[in-house]
This record gives C-alpha cells, structure tokens and sequence, in this order.
C-alpha cells in the first residue's frame, strides 16, 4: 500500500516538473519511421492531460506520401527514472491490423515512442511546436 502512495506521488511530481500538469494541450511534430519496411511519413500529434492522471492523444500523419491517417488512444504513465513521463499505449486496431502497442517519452521539448503494430514495428520522433 505505501508502495502505491509512494509511486503516485513520484508521478505527480514527474508530471509537474514536466510541464504537463497544468492541464494544457502539448502539440508536437515530427516524423515516423517504420524499421519493418523502411517507409516513413510526417506525423503530428496532440497530447491532453485528463483529470485522472493518463493523457489522450491523437495522432495525425501519412503513409507513402499521400495515404492520411488519424487514430486516438490513451497515453498512461509508467514508472521511469529521468525521462520527463515515460507513457504507454495499446489499441486494437481489428482483424487485418492487429494491435497497435507504444512506448514512448514525454519532455516539455519532444516525444519519442517506438512501436509496435501487426507485423511492423518503428518509432517516431516529435519535437514540441507550442
């Protein structure tokens, strides 16, 4: 039990030192990069803190150019140790896809993940634009 109080606390304070905690929107861009294929595109994303501790975010981008994307998901906090907010996020994405599984960190400057969706995997890299 003080284990849980303990580990919540060290989350608050990681959040506050992050700039995350006073509830505003963080906009980020940058760019994708699948390791599977190769292929890579611009991505945008949106982060908002929710009441509750987790975040939405949603993530707008493009695939070979011209092919748009769009997807939302919840970004939830796990335990890291100088990382700004290190957050994950998994969503099921439906027979042909599969599921989409992220990690990734949060600074008040950038958001980096790697990820992990059917049988392609990469990362993104995104800087803060406001």
């Amino acid at each position: 039990m003080l284990h849980k109080k303990f580990l919540a606390i060290a989350l608050l304070l990681t959040l506050a030192s992050s700039g995350f905690a006073d509830g505003t929107r963080s906009h980020y861009k940058g760019r994708w990069t699948s390791e599977s294929t190769g292929h890579s595109g611009p991505m945008r994303a949106i982060v908002t803190p929710r009441p509750d501790g987790q975040y939405d975010a949603r993530f707008v981008g493009r695939f070979l150019v011209v092919i748009p994307f769009t997807y939302k998901t919840t970004l939830t906090p796990v335990a890291c140790d100088d990382c700004g907010v290190a957050v994950t996020a998994n969503k099921k994405l439906g027979p042909i896809l599969g599921s989409y599984q992220m990690n990734g960190g949060i600074d008040t400057n950038q958001f980096q993940a790697t990820f992990q969706a059917g049988k392609d995997s990469g990362n993104f890299q995104m800087q803060r634009v406001r």
